[in-house]
């Protein structure tokens, strides 16, 4: 079974597992931090040192094969470079998305490659403060300001597990 960290820059990026694959950002090689890929898109690769380590940048990428052209930041390269790999899990460590400019621009692109790896059958986890695949009220829409998520989610499987007729 092969399972990858993705590492970002974020707070919780240093609980990544490290008995996984290690995939970061060119800009983590300055952390203490020993990676399997290095993913230099935005200009911070350039002058990586020369570590036994497979740099992933627009030249080596993947773009014909993989097919879709929707990339919004790195994390987008990273998440669908596994997809295209077909790891069989992909951990976010330091990922939040919180940020305004991340919120805006970019975490629409990393939610949009979660589902793509997530109906691909690969299990996504995202470790640590984050926003991503959350609205702002923390409950799925439709239900109650008042209400826990724990009872949201508990309605949302009882529903579904009628529809499915598993009453």
């Amino acid at each position: 079974m092969r399972k990858i960290a993705i590492v970002g820059t974020a707070d919780g990026w240093n609980d990544y597992d490290r008995r996984m694959e290690v995939w970061c950002l060119a800009k983590m090689l300055t952390k203490n931090i020993y990676p399997q890929k290095v993913f230099a898109f935005d200009g911070v690769g350039i002058g990586i040192p020369d570590l036994d380590v497979e740099v992933v940048d627009p030249e080596t990428f993947p773009f014909k094969e993989i097919g879709i052209d929707y990339y919004t930041n790195t994390i987008c390269y990273m998440i669908a470079l596994g997809v295209y790999e077909q790891v069989d899990e992909m951990h976010l460590y330091g990922v939040r998305q919180a940020g305004l400019l991340e919120y805006m621009e970019q975490r629409r692109g990393v939610e949009f490659w979660i589902g793509f790896a997530l109906g691909k059958g690969i299990r996504v986890e995202i470790h640590g403060t984050s926003q991503l695949l959350k609205n702002n009220r923390g409950v799925p829409y439709g239900y109650g300001e008042h209400e826990t998520k724990e009872k949201s989610m508990k309605r949302v499987l009882d529903l579904t597990s009628y529809m499915l007729g598993n009453q």
